[in-house]
């Protein structure tokens, strides 16, 4: 077990020991204002031999030729839509069929949707083709 053990001290003792505290901490505070504060760049006299970036000199223009150049561009109106590439030939297709629920006898299929997303399972790629067929459904025959 630990042994606890007190210690006395006269008034004065701690009085100064509270004063030694509270200037440490002071010490501290200003130690860390000027470790972090904010510095401002130093004056640094400049070399004469180096150009100053603010001195204006007169520069000696050149006379110059100008030549016309014309061209013509052609600006199509319309948007291009981005398009993705095709999914390899080569990889395997599983084909999903998804037909409308409660679908009349009279209904005509007047063509599909067709989806290709490309699937992953551990070890191999394939494309899954969704099928969604379109139809046509008459109320006059």
């Amino acid at each position: 077990m630990a042994s606890t053990e007190t210690i006395t001290i006269s008034k004065s003792e701690y009085e100064s020991m509270k004063w030694q505290i509270s200037d440490l901490a002071r010490q501290l505070a200003h130690l860390k204002r000027i470790i972090y504060r904010a510095k401002s760049e130093k004056f640094i006299p400049s070399d004469p031999a180096q150009g100053s970036l603010f001195e204006v000199e007169p520069v000696a223009v050149e006379e110059k030729t100008r030549q016309q150049v014309s061209y013509t561009r052609e600006v199509s109106k319309e948007k291009k839509q981005p398009l993705r590439l095709e999914l390899p030939a080569h990889l395997k297709r599983v084909e999903e069929v998804i037909k409308p629920a409660d679908l009349p006898q009279v209904a005509k299929k007047i063509g599909e949707v067709v989806t290709e997303v490309l699937e992953y399972e551990p070890g191999t790629c394939f494309v899954r083709r969704i099928i969604r067929p379109k139809y046509l459904i008459s109320t006059s025959d």
